[in-house]
C-alpha cells in the first residue's frame, strides 16, 4: 500500500515538472524569438551605396568620400550652433539672477550695483560668471539688508 503512494507521488510529481519544464522551455523559446525578430538601430547600408529611385546606386570611392567629408561637416557645424545656443542660454540665466538679486539692492543704488556686477562678470570665464552670479544671488538679501540699515541709521559714531 506504502509502495502504491509513493509510486502515485513519484508520478504525479514527475508529470508536474514535466509540464512545469515544458512551460519553461515555451515561454524560453516566446523570449529568444520575440528578441530575433527586434530590429536594433536604423537599418544599416555601407557608406557607398545610396537610395534613389527606389533601388540602391553604387557611388564611386570619390564621391562617397566628398559625402562622408560633408556629413561630418554639418555635424560639426550643428554641435557649434549647439554650443552658442548654450551659452547664451547660459549668459541669460545670469543675467536674470543678477535681475533677481538687484530686487534687494535699495532703488537709488541699483543702477551702480548692476554696473559693478556686470563689469565683474564680463571679466570672468562663463563657469566663474556663472558662480559669481548665483552667490550674489544667494548674499543678495543678507547685502540689501545691510544697505538698507545703513540708509535708516546712518554711521553711527564709534
Amino acid at each position: 500500500m506504502i509502495e502504491r503512494i509513493a509510486d502515485l507521488l513519484v508520478a504525479t510529481f514527475a508529470s508536474g515538472m514535466g509540464v512545469l519544464g515544458l512551460l519553461l522551455a515555451l515561454l524560453f523559446n516566446l523570449t529568444r524569438m520575440d528578441f530575433k525578430r527586434r530590429r536594433r538601430g536604423p537599418r544599416r547600408v555601407k557608406a557607398h551605396m545610396v537610395p534613389k529611385n527606389d533601388e540602391y546606386v553604387t557611388l564611386t570611392p570619390e564621391r562617397a568620400r566628398v559625402r562622408r567629408a560633408r556629413a561630418m561637416q554639418m555635424e560639426a557645424e550643428a554641435a557649434r550652433e549647439e554650443a552658442a545656443r548654450q551659452e547664451s542660454l547660459k549668459a541669460r540665466e545670469d543675467e536674470r539672477r543678477i535681475a533677481l538679486a538687484l530686487i534687494f539692492v535699495p532703488p537709488g543704488q541699483r543702477e551702480r550695483y548692476r554696473q559693478e556686477w556686470n563689469a565683474e562678470m564680463a571679466s570672468l570665464s562663463a563657469r566663474e560668471a556663472s558662480a559669481f552670479a548665483l552667490q550674489l544671488l544667494w548674499s543678495a538679501p543678507r547685502t540689501g539688508a545691510m544697505l538698507w540699515l545703513k540708509r535708516t541709521f546712518g554711521r553711527r559714531p564709534a
